[in-house]
């Protein structure tokens, strides 16, 4: 039976349960419990950016772009992608994010990605391990940030790619050396000669190439294109070029330059002439090769003053002869801060004195020799592009003295201008100073007629110093006596005389005499006559009276035979 002092509670907490409601009744509610914070929600897609993984000769190149969108709520302040590779893989290159080439990992270095934006592309050219055509390899990559995200199971993606030899073509803005600047053109327009190079740095041949140059508003054909040993195929329309070769080897290129005109621009207006490379084989890269040749139009460009000059002229020889050639050396200098440009030298010679051919092979300026129109006279012109400041040039000139130059006193001028203003002309212009020897030649042939004909015939011995004759002095006309003389060494003589009359005289030494003169051609015969003389006296003979001119050469020979 119950407990005498146990009473029933229920009636109690429920009566308490009842105030507790009605305490509660007319109070304001509290805030409502806040949801979830918005979130980052990053998503990764691979595209693959060349059709197969190239086998190369020391390695297998693939290239991929990973594109990261944030389909999330909140900002993702930072982003990662890790690659998963096979193992020997390598990245190549400079990827467009920060990497770590040990761990493969890539850090977005271009900031936040905002809710509903899409980060910087990150493309990488990765090297995968050497593997037989046909092999298949899978990259795999995740990215991730540091915040907490909506949902992490979008974050990752792969894609598989196949090893082949593939063709690898590059188009390039000018000729396959690397360096291609934007060229300029005058505001007027006028011709422009772009050059597209199709290069294939693949490992298999490339067929039917085909390139399509865009021709933009103001620019038309202005000719047939130049190509490579005829290697392209050229069609022109109106808006486009499109040119056609064929196989295309590995390492090999082929390159054709347009013939274009432009019309007039504004200084500085710059316009382009795109290209783009296809082949009908499979190439390495997704995308077709593409480039384009760039155009400025250019004003004339301010010359600054500049004080080129002349500071001196070399002629070490101070006294020359008619056929000699001379070396004058030119020095030019620019005196100034700023360079001189198009500068251009002139030396002025004579009439009589000419630039000696090959004579200005000793500079690298460019040279080419003339002649003054009124005057006749000879000259040496030099240019040269640019005269930095304070630079000494040297250009060494060979000249050649002709025969009548003036006797005495010979003056060459070297004169220097340029493009720019001048801030001293009185050095412009320099001197040196020779003197010329009128001259001309007197030789000939000394030998022994045996058959003593008068004519020197083949086989007969030449007479030489010291056998028949003693020497050959060349008298003025009138005189007794010179110091003009040649000695017949092995037959021949010759000497240099001043223009005028003169008598050969030729003399002989005892028990010798000359044979008889001019008998037959004169070109073999005997050109001196025996002078009798007393029995203590040593024989001699005396030619005719011979002219000699400046430059000139009289020919004198001489028989000689026993005396009985």
């Amino acid at each position: 039976m119950p407990h005498p002092d146990r009473r029933p509670v229920l009636g109690s907490g429920v009566a308490l349960l009842t105030l507790a409601t009605a305490a509660l009744v007319g109070v304001p509610a509290g805030p409502a419990l806040a949801g979830p914070a918005p979130r980052p929600d990053l998503t990764l897609d691979l595209v693959p950016l060349t059709t197969v993984a190239k086998i190369e000769s020391s390695r297998v190149t693939v290239a991929v772009r990973a594109d990261v969108a944030n389909a999330g709520a909140a900002v993702a302040e930072d982003a990662k992608i890790a690659f998963k590779l096979p193992a020997g893989s390598a990245i190549v290159g400079d990827p467009s994010w920060q990497c770590d080439y040990a761990t493969f990992v890539c850090t977005n270095i271009y900031g936040p990605v905002p809710a509903g934006g899409v980060a910087e592309p990150l493309r990488i050219y990765f090297s995968l391990p050497p593997a037989p055509a046909g092999t298949v390899a899978t990259i795999g990559a995740t990215v991730s940030t540091n915040a907490r995200e909506a949902a992490t199971n979008n974050n990752t993606d792969q894609l598989k790619t196949t090893y082949a030899e593939v063709a690898d073509l590059q188009l390039l803005p000018g000729p396959d050396t690397g360096v291609w600047w934007q060229t300029d053109v005058p505001l007027e327009g006028g011709p422009v000669n772009p050059t597209f190079t199709a290069k294939n740095v693949g490992t298999a041949t490339a067929q039917d190439l085909r390139l399509v140059v865009d021709l933009p508003a103001g620019v038309t054909v202005d000719g047939a294109p130049v190509n490579d040993a005829g290697a392209w195929d050229c069609v022109t329309g109106t808006d486009q070029v499109i040119c056609t070769a064929g196989p295309l080897e590995p390492n090999a290129a082929a390159s054709v330059t347009l013939a274009l005109r432009t019309g007039p621009g504004a200084a500085d207006q710059q316009f382009a002439i795109p290209g783009t490379l296809t082949s009908s084989s499979r190439v390495w890269r997704v995308e077709p090769a593409r480039t384009e040749v760039t155009y400025r139009y250019a004003g004339p460009v301010p010359v600054a003053p500049a004080d080129i000059a002349v500071t001196n002229v070399v002629l070490l020889e101070e006294e020359v002869g008619p056929g000699e050639a001379v070396e004058i050396g030119v020095v030019v200098e620019n005196l100034a801060d700023d360079p001189a440009r198009d500068v251009r030298v002139r030396l002025a010679l004579a009439p009589t004195v000419r630039p000696t051919e090959g004579g200005a092979s000793g500079t690298d300026w460019a040279c080419e020799p003339g002649q003054d129109a009124e005057t006749g006279a000879g000259y040496w012109e030099c240019t040269y592009a640019s005269v930095e400041r304070y630079q000494y040039h040297y250009l060494p000139l060979s000249v050649t003295f002709g025969a009548g130059t003036p006797q005495g006193q010979f003056v060459a001028t070297a004169t220097v201008q340029s493009a720019n203003d001048d801030l001293n002309p009185a050095n412009n212009s320099r001197q040196a100073v020779t003197s010329y020897r009128p001259q001309g030649t007197i030789e000939g042939t000394v030998w022994y007629d045996e058959d003593r004909d008068g004519q020197r015939d083949a086989g007969e011995p030449l007479g030489g110093y010291g056998e028949a004759t003693y020497n050959v002095e060349f008298l003025p006309e009138g005189a007794a006596t010179t110091e003009l003389r040649a000695y017949p060494y092995v037959g021949a003589y010759a000497r240099a005389v001043p223009p005028g009359r003169y008598v050969v005289r030729v003399n002989l030494r005892y028990g010798w005499q000359v044979t008889t003169p001019n008998v037959g051609d004169d070109a073999t015969d005997s050109d001196v006559t025996s002078v009798p003389t007393a029995p203590y006296n040593a024989p001699y003979a005396d030619s005719t009276v011979i002219e000699v001119t400046d430059g000139g050469t009289v020919v004198v020979d001489v028989g000689v035979i026993p005396a009985p």
